[in-house]
């Protein structure tokens, strides 16, 4: 039984299938660009799991250190600047990560209207 990956040739796609890779574009940002054959979707797909990766490592320390400091967080005699520099300093890269992701998640989106463009001249 053979089995084979490879990108579709560019501007081959009926409506439908254009749809379907908007669909998994809007999922995971990249995938319906290589199944459209656009190779930008290897760069969509890296900026996405580099978002990920930053998301969750740094997300997973916030909540940890979140947890440890929990008493310090809800201390009536702290100083709100204090604690809000501190939520901060550990929430940052888990928020860039976020925006990272973001950012992928639009450029597969302009892709993705691109190919249903490209879908509705045929």
């Amino acid at each position: 039984m053979g089995f084979s990956i490879s990108l579709v040739r560019e501007g081959k796609l009926g409506r439908g299938e254009a749809q379907a890779c908007l669909g998994a574009n809007l999922g995971l940002p990249g995938s319906g660009s290589l199944m459209a054959g656009r190779r930008v979707g290897y760069g969509q797909l890296l900026v996405a799991a580099a978002g990920l990766g930053l998301t969750l490592v740094f997300g997973l320390l916030f909540v940890v250190w979140s947890i440890q400091n929990l008493e310090q967080l809800r201390a009536p005699e702290a100083d709100p600047l204090d604690t809000l520099a501190d939520l901060w300093r550990h929430l940052k890269w888990a928020l860039a990560g976020m925006g990272l992701f973001g950012v992928a998640w639009f450029w597969a989106l302009v892709t993705s209207l691109g190919i249903l463009r490209s879908a509705a001249r045929q």
